[in-house]
């Protein structure tokens, strides 16, 4: 019998409770609807598998590292890196009618076109095409080359690389809020309506209204629709307005931004922040704004000097620091710590464009290409473009190429430009790259170029091709006496951009192709040229004529600037003889006679002496290459030669030349004269420009200029002339002087004779008499110059010290102040000198004032008295003032007519203050104003000792 096992039922046993049914479905509760509102599902958190897992720790480690190197690196702005949106400084590097160029941190170059300057510029620049008028600033009046502004990117292209920027507020500001404005918050404003007591502002944020009083403008222009630095001074809400009171910065003054919390959404690039160094990462320094809450860096290309290293910095050493610009995403801000005086990119180098570098060596090499340092202090870029622009054939190794500029490798490079906000000259190696990487950038107006003709016209001039610069020589700037063939190359001079094209006018004119040509291309050398400071011969250009009327011809210049030469001039005397010489299209040397800036209407004259004349030959213009204690090395524009302006040739007055010496930076422009081999003079430039230079155009027995010095024990002196170079012979009338008691340098005037048929200093036969009585044949007038001259150079460098910010300087001769008595010493009080204008102490000067003698117990330390500017005195840096109330009685503020002066009259008169030059004297009886009594009363004095006796000069009355 088989036994067979029952199999196990397949599916699930259902089963029944006792009544025998089948037990009810179970249902999951239904979702409650919420008629369209979402709601967080309860899911189960799923274990993701391990390859997912590896995967997601592996981005996170990568983000991490990424974070870990951005916090560790100071990575100079790319085109990359730079994004739509973000605010930058930039410099100004030229401006055009249509648009301004603008460069940005590492080399970057940016367009802002016109409609981007403000919203009141474009609706002026609107009101005048509809009126058809003329009164609206041109971009060249609101912004300067090489001026500091906040930009913002507003659009980037990549294939060509462009980009548009805008300096409009309403796109600068675009992303502020009214809550965000807090006083000390530094902005830029545009002025837009002008009211009584100020001006309606435009900040470019809702709901925000701005005003700038009067008071606070702070010496700025106030065109409509120029934009201002200005930072806010108070700050009031009324609901959802606010409105602002804002304080103009003054042009030169630093941007300080004086905020208490830091908000890095409203920091604009420009504003000056004190930064504390931390450490030193890759490519620079990292470090911290506003109390160690903010991190900030420091690129290497932005340090102190161009050629700092990061290293040489300490920890926790605070610094002054500039705001570039803030990275969008990772909110890091990037500073400069190079200084920027008068809110401009210091441009003034001694090196120019084409000049050859000599002995520069690497200092690094990066993916931009060779970095190398020359002269000490200047930084230079050799593009890896360039150096890999002339390899024949692709079949090379970068690595092979670059060696050639391993670190220590010495080269003799090119300069191709000069970019000022990075402070980098841009170099090549060879003079064919120079050539060929030339751009519209590197064309300054005015300069002399070697162009290649790519095509002649049938109406006459022809088009020029060099690098990427592209340009004509056509209608008045084209000389049809030059016969030029395709192909060819020729020497042109920049004069000015075709309007709304990337193209440049020429100009093959031979007569503005000479050495020493100077050029007029922009409004500033106008202004200069008509200050009381400029000499003689910075005044005169040289232009085109290019129409003649009856009564004046209209003379073009470069940058379409024109002129009028009126053939007849009531208050000047001119060329009449080569005033009937000129024609259309004569090239002629004019003097800058009258400018107006506000309707830029340009007034000429045609001077007597002009440079083209063998009488200044040997003027030329030269830059300070280095500051000696003995001198000043200078390289010459002509042919970039090197030469020594001996200390003792600044000023006609010994004391003044280590003044003016002192105030010379490094790139400095001079106009200076050939004295000798290498030697050259500052002081004599105005007296060469108004007299023969060559003794056989002299007359016979005329007054000549001279230089002192001493040999041996003897006196000697050589004349200013070019053909004559034999030193003459002096002779001291006082015997009890010596020789080598007066200063190497004085100026002294001879009275010479010679013969005529003479061609070498022995057969001149040259005689020369130094008596006063024989070169100053006008007698006491010759005092009155002597002194004129005297006071026109203390005025002068009254006005170079102003401009340098001495608050001494900002006092006149005459003028009531408020003083301090700060302490006694040797009889004289010394005093804190304040004007009553101005009370702050940031323009108190330092002041001396003599103990009155009736009084002399009855002043205290820090007591306040009314007193009278009597000499401001630019030797020591200080101002004396009289505080006697018994003399001060007795001075007049007012500066008589010529009329009112008696020459006969004498006047009792006691002495204020004496120097070796003059004495300051005041009236004792009667009230007059403060006279000046001279104590030398000619050059020759030098000569004419009298032993300690006293000199009795008779002067009349005269004004200064």
């Amino acid at each position: 019998m088989v036994y067979v096992e029952a199999s196990f039922p397949r599916g699930k046993k259902s089963e029944t409770d006792d009544d025998g049914l089948a037990p009810k479905k179970k249902f999951k509760p239904r979702q409650r609807e919420n008629y369209g509102a979402s709601t967080e599902e309860e899911a189960r958190q799923q274990n993701p598998r391990p390859k997912d897992r590896r995967r997601v720790r592996k981005e996170e480690k990568e983000e991490e590292l990424e974070e870990q190197e951005l916090a560790c690196k100071a990575s100079n702005l790319g085109f990359l890196t730079l994004q739509p949106g973000m605010l930058v400084l930039g410099c100004v590097q030229r401006t055009f009618k249509t648009h301004l160029d603008v460069t940005l941190p590492g080399r970057i170059t940016g367009t802002v076109p016109v409609p981007a300057i403000s919203e009141a510029y474009t609706k002026r620049i609107q009101a005048m095409i509809d009126r058809q008028t003329f009164d609206c600033p041109t971009l060249d009046d609101l912004y300067t080359v090489n001026e500091l502004v906040y930009v913002k990117v507003m659009e980037k292209q990549t294939a060509p690389r462009q980009l548009t920027l805008s300096l409009n507020p309403h796109d600068l500001h675009s992303s502020f809020t009214a809550n965000q404005l807090v006083p000390g918050l530094v902005l830029s404003a545009t002025l837009t309506v002008e009211e009584d007591h100020g001006y309606t502002m435009d900040v470019g944020i809702r709901n925000v209204r701005a005003f700038l009083p009067k008071e606070n403008l702070c010496k700025n222009p106030t065109d409509i629709g120029r934009n201002l630095f200005c930072a806010i001074e108070k700050v009031t809400r009324q609901g959802t307005t606010v409105t602002v009171i804002l304080k103009a910065f003054r042009p030169k003054e630093s941007r300080l931004l004086n905020v208490s919390m830091a908000n890095l959404d409203t920091i604009v690039p420009g504003c000056v922040v004190p930064f504390t160094v931390g450490s030193v990462v890759k490519h620079g320094l990292r470090g911290t704004l506003f109390d160690d809450t903010v991190a900030a860096f420091v690129n290497e290309t932005m340090l102190t000097q161009p050629n700092s290293k990061p290293d040489s910095y300490t920890m926790f050493q605070q610094l002054d620091a500039t705001v570039l610009y803030v990275m969008p995403v990772t909110k890091h801000v990037f500073v400069s710590l190079a200084k920027y005086p008068g809110n401009r990119a210091e441009s003034s180098v001694p090196y120019a464009a084409g000049q050859t570098i000599e002995n520069a060596h690497v200092v690094a090499v990066t993916s931009t290409g060779a970095w190398l340092q020359f002269a000490k202090d200047y930084r230079a870029l050799l593009p890896k473009s360039v150096i890999m622009k002339h390899i024949k054939g692709g079949n090379y190794e970068e690595s092979v190429v670059m060696s050639k500029y391993h670190v220590g490798s010495v080269h003799t490079l090119r300069i191709l430009r000069y970019d000022p906000l990075n402070r980098t000259f841009i170099v090549c190696d060879t003079l064919e790259n120079a050539a060929d990487e030339l751009t519209v950038q590197d064309i300054q107006i005015g300069e002399v170029y070697q162009m290649r003709v790519k095509k002649l016209l049938d109406t006459g001039g022809f088009f020029v091709t060099q690098g990427a610069v592209r340009g004509s020589v056509m209608r008045e700037w084209f000389d049809r006496t030059q016969h030029v063939k395709e192909g060819a190359r020729v020497q042109v001079r920049a004069m000015m951009f075709e309007p709304g094209t990337p193209y440049v006018k020429f100009t093959n004119l031979q007569g503005l192709l000479k050495k020493g040509v100077r050029i007029l291309s922009s409004h500033e050398q106008l202004e200069t040229a008509t200050s009381i400071l400029t000499a003689p011969e910075a005044k005169q250009f040289h232009g085109l004529v290019v129409q003649e009327t009856r009564d004046y011809f209209l003379v073009k210049f470069a940058n379409d600037i024109k002129g009028l030469l009126m053939k007849q001039l009531h208050d000047a005397e001119q060329d009449t003889a080569r005033m009937h010489t000129l024609r259309v299209g004569s090239v002629v040397q004019v003097t800058v006679h009258q400018y107006n800036s506000v309707t830029q209407k340009l007034l000429l004259s045609l001077p007597l002496h002009s440079s083209t004349d063998t009488s200044v030959s040997t003027l030329t213009e030269a830059t300070v290459i280095a500051v000696l204690p003995t001198g000043v090395e200078i390289a010459l524009k002509e042919d970039g030669s090197k030469g020594i302006i001996p200390s003792h040739c600044f000023s006609d007055f010994a004391a003044h030349n280590p003044l003016y010496q002192r105030q010379l930076k490094e790139g400095q422009k001079l106009s200076v004269v050939k004295l000798r081999q290498n030697t050259y003079s500052v002081r004599d430039v105005e007296y060469c420009q108004k007299n023969p230079m060559l003794l056989k155009e002299n007359a016979q027995r005329a007054i000549v200029r001279a230089s002192y010095y001493s040999s041996n024990g003897q006196p000697f002196a050589n004349l200013l002339l070019s053909d004559y170079t034999k030193p003459i012979e002096l002779r001291l009338r006082d015997k009890e002087a010596n020789a080598e008691s007066i200063p190497d340098g004085e100026v002294i005037y001879a009275r010479i004779t010679y013969d005529r048929k003479g061609n070498t200093d022995e057969s001149f036969k040259l005689n020369v008499n130094t008596q006063r009585r024989v070169v100053c044949p006008r007698g006491v007038e010759h005092v009155y110059e002597y002194i004129k001259s005297y006071m026109r150079d203390i005025s002068c460098l009254i006005e170079r010290y102003k401009q340098a910010g001495k608050t001494f300087a900002n006092f006149t001769v005459g003028q009531q102040v408020r003083c301090t008595i700060e302490s006694e010493v040797a009889e004289k009080l010394v005093v804190k000198v304040q004007s009553e204008e101005n009370d702050s102490e940031h323009s108190a000067a330092n002041g001396i004032a003599e103990k009155p003698t009736a009084t002399s117990g009855n002043y205290e330390i820090g007591e306040q008295v009314v007193g009278r500017v009597v000499w401001v005195d630019v030797v020591r840096q200080v101002v004396h003032v009289c505080i006697d109330p018994d003399r001060l009685k007795f001075i007049d503020q007012r500066k008589p007519a010529a009329t009112e002066l008696d020459p006969v009259k004498r006047l009792h008169c006691s002495e204020l203050y004496s120097n070796e030059y003059i004495n300051i004297c005041g009236a004792t009886k009667t009230a007059s104003p403060l006279i000046v009594v001279p104590v030398k009363h000619h050059y020759n004095d030098v000569l004419w000792k009298t032993g300690g006796k006293p000199v009795k000069v008779v002067l009349p009355l005269h004004s200064l």
